[in-house]
């Protein structure tokens, strides 16, 4: 019997960071999400106050589990 195929997603490959790398990454990416919202927050937010489709589901940190519910922490 096959197993089903799992969707694919998107993926971004990146050579090991070192901390600084990492961080200075996070900082490119940052910027360049203000620049996308500078530029098309209005568009964007029509498009999605139009979009019927549900919400994804969102982590916040009260559904993770701190260090004293994991016996193995």
């Amino acid at each position: 019997m096959k197993r089903p195929r799992r969707r694919r997603h998107a993926q971004l490959r990146l050579p090991s960071l070192d901390a600084h790398e990492a961080l200075l990454l996070v900082a490119i990416c940052e910027r360049i999400i203000a620049a996308v919202w500078r530029a098309h927050g209005e568009d964007i937010a029509d498009f999605k106050s139009n979009d019927l489709s549900p919400e994804p589901f969102k982590t916040t940190s009260a559904d993770l589990p701190g260090p004293n519910d994991d016996p193995y922490f």
